[in-house]
């Protein structure tokens, strides 16, 4: 069995950077300023800053209190296929139906969420 060396390849550095880009993408949608984030997830906003940026990737430890904080499963920090263009009108309705959906009861958000899935493939099939 061949030695792993420790050293980063560019693919780790890639992941750790569209990693950074979803967790930045995640905290804007979800309304949060990277101040208010980092105290509800336990790390300092520099840190997340670093994470943002793709400078340092966080521990696992550190992703589950940021998905628990944002009120996404964890698996949303890896659909970097799903990472939105910079189109600024776009990302503000999805802060404001974040917003709006946020205090909701289980079942309001359930049946939102299969509106909202329906509504995505009524637009597919027209397209």
């Amino acid at each position: 069995m061949a030695k792993r060396r420790n050293t980063k390849t560019q693919r780790v550095y890639d992941v750790q950077r569209m990693l950074g880009v979803r967790i930045q993408e995640l905290r804007k949608v979800g309304g949060y300023g990277q101040e208010k984030l980092a105290e509800a997830a336990g790390v300092e906003s520099q840190t997340l800053s670093q994470y943002e940026t793709g400078k340092t990737a966080p521990s696992l430890t550190t992703l589950v209190h940021l998905a628990d904080a944002l009120g996404q499963p964890l698996e949303e920090f890896f659909r970097f296929d799903e990472l939105p263009r910079h189109d600024t009108e776009h990302r503000r309705a999805q802060r404001k139906l974040v917003q709006t959906v946020h205090d909701l009861d289980a079942d309001t958000v359930k049946l939102l969420t299969k509106f909202a899935r329906l509504m995505g493939r009524q637009r597919a099939r027209r397209e």
